[in-house]
């Protein structure tokens, strides 16, 4: 919300925005606010429901994990589709790799005896 406010300010009084920065940083709240809104949810499901089978409960954590890890992976797809300059530095590493041509020519075999 800070972000549009602040936004909106910026462009009434003329100023220049670095939207890709913006969107980096509403992609990366969102992708936070999913990836918690499991185990909130969870909580609160055990202060007013005391008997929660344990079935539920084992879901319940499994997904809250998984979209946790989820959102630690999601941050470099996030960073590579907003960041122009990280995509570069990506895109300069990847280069340093051979081809696979060149990484599967045949080795001599090796004779036992």
């Amino acid at each position: 919300t800070m972000m549009l406010i602040e936004a909106r300010k910026a462009r009434r009084e003329g100023e220049n925005l670095n939207w890709k920065g913006v969107s980096t940083v509403l992609l990366t709240a969102v992708c936070v606010c999913v990836s918690t809104l499991p185990m909130i949810l969870f909580i609160l499901t055990k202060l007013f429901v005391k008997t929660l089978p344990l079935s539920t409960e084992v879901e319940f954590r499994r997904v809250a994990s998984f979209l946790k890890q989820l959102n630690i992976v999601a941050n470099i797809y996030i960073y590579t589709l907003t960041v122009p300059s990280f995509r570069q530095y990506l895109t300069s590493k990847v280069r340093i790799f051979p081809p696979p041509q060149q990484r599967l020519q045949r080795r001599p075999a090796l004779c036992m005896g």
